[in-house]
């Protein structure tokens, strides 16, 4: 399925949910996609060092392994550094801007203090960062518009606030990098971090709202601004 364009995934995806569901068949399933993985499989099972470290229900299982594959105890970076990326500039540290640094109020802006130290002097980059549910499904990515510059051996921190997103109750992970060009342009990332820093949305508010009662099936962003109008 890696190889194939979406048209030939999706086909192949229709072709063994129609086998198990239809034909009462076995399918085993192996993916790298987990949101692909919760959607389709009854039941998971997570191996770890050649034995079976969990069983059950599938996206129970994927939570389970996304959690610890994510988990704010990874004390080195580079454990979550996409290969070939970070040798000239890399993240020193990515800290997530919270009073308990693991999770947020709903409607809490999303904020990060990003440690960023640089080999030799670079010019016009910007901050990319995505955002992604436990079960690895991408909810948005920003490029800043601000630019900034570092000197060769220079480390420095930055700020970067995302505000009115509304996420809804549940685990989310970032994903962060360095680079040049937007979406706009060609993007061109010279450091990619992924899974710094993982964090829980609580389901209440600073105003003393709750929404606990939110259902998984209904997404993961909570639509606020809008208007109904009645015309007739």
């Amino acid at each position: 399925m890696a190889v194939g364009d979406a048209e030939f995934q999706k086909k192949c995806l229709g072709k063994m949910q129609d086998v198990a569901t239809n034909e009462g068949r076995t399918v085993l399933f192996v993916s790298h996609n987990m949101g692909a993985v919760s959607a389709l499989c009854n039941q998971g099972i997570y191996l770890a060092g050649g034995r079976v470290k969990a069983l059950g229900e599938a996206e129970a299982i994927v939570t389970h392994y996304l959690t610890e594959l994510f988990s704010n105890e990874v004390e080195d970076i580079a454990q979550l550094r996409f290969a070939g990326t970070g040798k000239e500039i890399r993240f020193q540290d990515i800290v997530l801007l919270s009073e308990d640094g693991s999770s947020l109020v709903f409607g809490q802006p999303i904020g990060y203090e990003l440690s960023i130290k640089s080999d030799i002097d670079l010019d016009d980059l910007s901050i990319g960062s995505s955002l992604f549910t436990i079960t690895g499904t991408c909810i948005g990515t920003l490029f800043t518009k601000e630019r900034f510059s570092i000197k060769a051996n220079q480390e420095i921190e930055l700020d970067l606030i995302i505000r009115d997103l509304n996420l809804a109750p549940g685990s989310y992970y970032a994903g962060c990098s360095i680079g040049r060009g937007s979406q706009n342009t060609n993007r061109s990332d010279l450091e990619i971090v992924v899974g710094k820093h993982a964090f829980q949305v609580l389901p209440m508010s600073h105003e003393g709202d709750s929404i606990a009662t939110w259902h998984s099936g209904w997404g993961s962003v909570v639509l606020q601004d809008v208007q109904l109008t009645i015309v007739s």
